[in-house]
């Protein structure tokens, strides 16, 4: 993998639709909009953490181990610990896609909790769009 300024638009758009995906979830209580949203969440995190990974040198991760990323970066490339929203956003983003056949099957979020990780991957945005646009990787 190697970053585009096009990939990371595009996820930033996913990003800001959140908002729009949990409004959704508060009009009609179908969760669909909710999953989405996490998904949503979960690509930017995952995302961020590769781009952070090749800004410093390192070989991005295929693993899926966000949280070990996060604490990785913490301190050299992000001032802020994610590691327990990435994690969250894992459990949660398998289990929406595996369902049932999810081995972790106490996996429950709400829109709090959905909230709280969009606050967090804010947070991640803007500290990320400041290390890219260092790196001369934005314009």
């Amino acid at each position: 993998m190697t970053f585009t300024r096009s990939d990371w638009e595009d996820l930033c758009k996913g990003l800001a639709e959140v908002d729009n995906l949990i409004a959704q979830f508060n009009a009609t209580q179908d969760r669909h909009p909710l999953k989405n949203a996490v998904l949503a969440l979960w690509r930017f995190a995952e995302y961020s953490m590769n781009a952070g990974l090749e800004l410093r040198g390192h070989r991005t991760d295929r693993g899926h181990d966000m949280a070990r990323t996060a604490k990785l970066l913490l301190g050299d490339l992000l001032q802020k610990d994610y590691a327990d929203t990435v994690e969250k956003l894992e459990r949660y983003r398998r289990k929406i896609d595996y369902l049932s056949y999810n081995r972790e099957r106490s996996v429950h979020f709400n829109r709090q909790n959905v909230l709280d990780c969009l606050a967090d991957m804010q947070a991640l945005h803007a500290e990320m769009q400041r290390e890219l646009t260092k790196a001369k990787k934005l314009r």
